[in-house]
């Protein structure tokens, strides 16, 4: 009964509470921490440690596959500022393809300092679910995606804006009009997956998957 407790109060204390047969794919705002918010059984530690153990201490990108349907996701992304495309399929057959997403964090690095990171899996899918619900047929332009602290402080970002750490990316639709970019700010609103900032004024919708807000 003692090891049974001091088993629970150890998970507690270093990870949120959760089910595994709960975890819904559109609440995980940070892959490289599972939110773990719901209640565990009485009897969870003494059943399930050994799954629990299997299935954290797999990579990030099987872990998120062990999770996803199996379809198809292609992103269709233009940089107007260097002129960049990036057209593939990042994600097939329960597979997300690291080579592919390899490309393209280079695609949303930072090109004034040079230096990319990795962007984050979940803003990857949003940005393929906005396509799908906002330009299916066209490109999204990317107008800003990872920024350096040395850039954010130069274009006058949050001090810690989540472009910093390559969990946040400002969009327009192809051939932009306000009536496509509420559009898409509505759907990004609908999806409820992380902060949304509408810039009507400068013709961008700021996606994240920091907390959820809402601004503009």
């Amino acid at each position: 009964m003692e090891r049974r407790f001091f088993l629970k109060l150890t998970f507690l204390s270093s990870l949120p509470v959760f089910s595994l047969g709960k975890i819904n794919l559109l609440n995980l705002n940070n892959l490289e921490e599972i939110d773990l918010k719901k209640d565990v059984a009485d009897d969870f530690i003494s059943n399930d440690e050994a799954l629990l153990g299997s299935f954290l201490g797999i990579d990030m990108y099987s872990r998120r596959a062990k999770l996803s349907s199996k379809d198809t996701r292609r992103l269709h992304l233009y940089n107007p500022h260097t002129r960049e495309t990036f057209k593939h399929v990042y994600y097939s057959n329960g597979i997300y393809k690291k080579k592919v997403l390899s490309k393209l964090n280079y695609f949303m690095r930072d090109f004034r300092e040079k230096k990319t990171k990795k962007i984050d899996i979940e803003l990857v899918d949003l940005m393929y679910s906005l396509q799908k619900s906002t330009s299916a047929d066209k490109p999204l332009n990317v107008l800003s995606g990872y920024r350096t602290k040395k850039t954010n402080r130069k274009v006058r970002g949050a001090k810690h804006s989540q472009h910093m750490v390559g969990k946040a990316v400002d969009l327009s639709p192809k051939h932009n009009t306000r009536h496509k970019l509420a559009r898409m700010k509505k759907q990004a609103k609908n999806k409820a997956i992380g902060g949304v900032g509408y810039y009507r004024r400068k013709g961008f919708v700021h996606v994240d998957t920091g907390p959820v807000r809402y601004w503009g």
